[in-house]
């Protein structure tokens, strides 16, 4: 996952020192009512620039037409003091989703639950399936000159755990040494009935390019330039300290060679926006 990371190492020393700022002043706002109960330890999802961008001809049945996708890998990062821990159950022998529970850390070593905060359903990964949850993150393609959406991912499931982590050589206060959520989420076990899991702080959720959902049809889109755009928490369903680092974006320019593939190029991107700058279009060199 290295093509995703950019300057995320400065990133996470910056948010590792915002982390301790908050931390001391836990409990102690200024001008504000003191809180009901122990102050909360909670998540910060950032969302890394969208990386190992591709076109390819995706597979389908014999005899279908094969549409063309634009694939992507994708990363979400807990910068925040306390873990993302969530916690699904059946709520009866029927169902085929896990009401999602937050559990939410605090100060004092207890844990508050924030109800109904998603779903979790047992879906295709790769060549195995596993328990996800859905809605973390959204796929969007915006048109660039009026940003408009011209795709969007739909119904995207994700096995939330300790599978990466964007800076070793950084230990945010709070951050494990090694990881606490362990990899697979019930691979194989469509029979459970409840789950655990999620991302601790200073670790990340990793899924590369050749996994399930990574992808938005292009096969009709006109060439052009568009933002791709990995938004987290999309719904803010999830309590977070920041939301303003949900978002990461690249601005690719999509052309379409005759007889072939289409193909993109990366212009910019741009880490903890939605949108990068854009830049001027390529004009004939000057004269003389």
């Amino acid at each position: 996952m290295d093509a995703i990371r950019g300057t995320r190492g400065q990133r996470v020393l910056a948010a590792a020192t915002a982390a301790a700022a908050a931390a001391l002043a836990l409990g102690a706002p200024v001008g504000a009512q003191a809180p009901a109960g122990p102050a909360e330890l909670l998540p910060n999802l950032n969302e890394a620039i969208p990386g190992n961008i591709a076109v390819v001809r995706a597979r389908t049945a014999r005899g279908r037409v094969r549409p063309i996708e634009l694939r992507f890998a994708s990363q979400v990062d807990n910068l925040g003091t306390g873990p993302l821990k969530l916690a699904g159950s059946l709520p009866s022998r029927r169902a085929r989703s896990m009401t999602t529970s937050q559990l939410i850390s605090r100060v004092d070593g207890s844990t508050v639950t924030k109800a109904r905060v998603g779903g979790m359903r047992f879906g295709r990964v790769t060549r195995r399936s596993q328990w996800q949850l859905l809605g973390l993150i959204r796929y969007e393609l915006r048109r660039a000159s009026d940003y408009a959406l011209v795709r969007s991912s739909r119904g995207v499931g994700f096995c939330l755990d300790d599978s990466a982590n964007p800076d070793r050589d950084t230990l945010m206060p709070g951050e494990p040494a090694l990881p606490v959520f362990p990899l697979g989420c019930g691979t194989s076990h469509p029979e459970l009935r409840s789950l655990t899991m999620g991302v601790s702080v200073g670790w990340g959720n990793a899924y590369p390019a050749n996994f399930v959902g990574q992808s938005l049809d292009i096969t009709r889109l006109p060439a052009g330039r568009y933002y791709l755009v990995h938004r987290a928490n999309p719904s803010r369903a999830l309590a977070e300290s920041n939301y303003a680092d949900n978002a990461a974006s690249v601005l690719l320019e999509l052309t379409r060679p005759r007889g072939a593939l289409p193909k993109v190029s990366t212009l910019s991107s741009c880490s903890e926006t939605d949108r990068c700058p854009l830049t001027p279009a390529p004009g004939p060199p000057p004269a003389g």
